[in-house]
């Protein structure tokens, strides 16, 4: 699966909820593009659900992405193992789907299933306010409420509605 989209769209934290959920909590590998990526063994027990965030529409992680979904696939079919790669791309739909293709996104992505998550708008943001509020069971007084409307959503999304939220709580 490759999520893709811009920041604060939801990405990672539909990555967390399939995390939350999943079957076989031990066999979970988040991994991120700017760390030293290694994966670890693979259990033949169940499912194994890797995810690596924060991966970019350039040449190395392309080609990274390529190497690791072969090495995937060999695993899956010559040794039985099964397992689940989400990639989260942070990038803009037009990225995707340029025509001049010139790192092979669209080669290496025509093995997944694409989700493509789209920006936030003034509306999901306040229902992302609302939301956190009910998560968190906070109660926010007029003036937070008024700050927290006031973040530049169209940069972070709802990423710092929870930071904001764990500061008041």
């Amino acid at each position: 699966i490759a999520f893709n989209g811009g920041i604060g769209t939801g990405k990672s934290l539909a990555a967390s909820i399939i995390t939350r959920h999943f079957s076989w909590k031990r066999n979970v590998q988040k991994l991120s593009w700017e760390d030293d990526i290694q994966i670890s063994s693979l259990s033949k027990c169940g499912f194994n659900l890797i995810i690596i965030d924060n991966m970019n529409f350039n040449s190395t992680s392309i080609e990274y992405a390529k190497a690791i979904e072969q090495e995937l696939l060999f695993k899956a079919k010559g040794e039985g193992y099964r397992v689940i790669l989400i990639l989260i791309f942070k990038g803009s739909h037009e990225e995707l789907i340029e025509e001049e293709d010139t790192n092979g996104v669209q080669v290496i992505l025509k093995n997944f299933v694409v989700v493509d998550f789209q920006a936030i708008t003034r509306d999901g943001f306040e229902k992302c306010i609302e939301l956190h509020q009910k998560l968190y069971n906070i109660q926010m007084t007029p003036q937070e409420v008024k700050d927290l409307k006031e973040i530049d959503f169209k940069t972070s999304g709802c990423k710092l509605i929870s930071k904001r939220l764990n500061l008041i709580k």
